[in-house]
C-alpha cells in the first residue's frame, strides 16, 4: 500500500514553460513552473481487492471515502486540508498507514523546498548573465 503523489505530469509543465519561453512570456514561464511547485497532494488508499467499489483503477479523488487519506498543502496560500477516512480513526492496524502518509508528507516538503531553492538558484543565474550581457 504505497502512497499515490498527485502531482501535474511533469511534461504537461515541461511543455507548457518551453512554450512560454519561445514566445517570449518569460516572467509567465516562470510564474508557470513556481506555481506547479508550489502544492503537494499525497493520497493513501486502502484497497479491498474482494470489494467491486474498491479504488483499484480509479483517480484516486474516487473510491471509498473512509479507506483513505489525503493531505494537500499549498505553499503559496498557506492552505492545508487533510482529508482522513473513517477506518484510519476507528482501526489501530492502519496507525503505520497514518505515520507512513505523515512520512510522505514530511518528504514532500522537503523536496518542495529543494524545488524551489534550486528554482531561486535558477533565477538568481539568469539575472547575473542578463546583467552581464547588459554590461558588454
Amino acid at each position: 500500500m504505497e502512497p499515490d503523489m498527485a502531482i501535474v505530469s511533469q511534461n504537461d509543465t515541461q511543455r507548457e514553460f518551453a512554450e512560454s519561453i519561445r514566445s517570449g512570456k518569460y516572467v509567465e514561464a516562470v510564474a508557470t513552473v513556481v506555481s506547479k511547485l508550489c502544492h503537494l497532494e499525497i493520497v493513501t488508499i486502502v484497497e479491498d481487492e474482494d470489494d467491486p467499489r474498491s479504488p483499484v483503477g480509479l483517480a484516486h479523488s474516487q473510491g471509498i471515502a473512509g479507506q483513505r487519506m489525503i493531505t494537500r498543502m499549498d505553499l503559496v496560500g498557506g492552505d492545508i486540508t487533510k482529508v482522513i477516512g473513517k477506518r484510519f480513526i476507528e482501526r489501530s492496524e492502519y496507525k503505520p498507514l497514518q505515520e507512513m502518509h505523515n512520512q510522505q508528507v514530511t518528504e514532500g516538503l522537503g523536496i518542495m523546498k529543494t524545488n524551489l531553492d534550486n528554482l531561486v538558484k535558477a533565477i538568481n543565474s539568469l539575472k547575473n548573465l542578463k546583467d552581464l550581457d547588459g554590461k558588454s
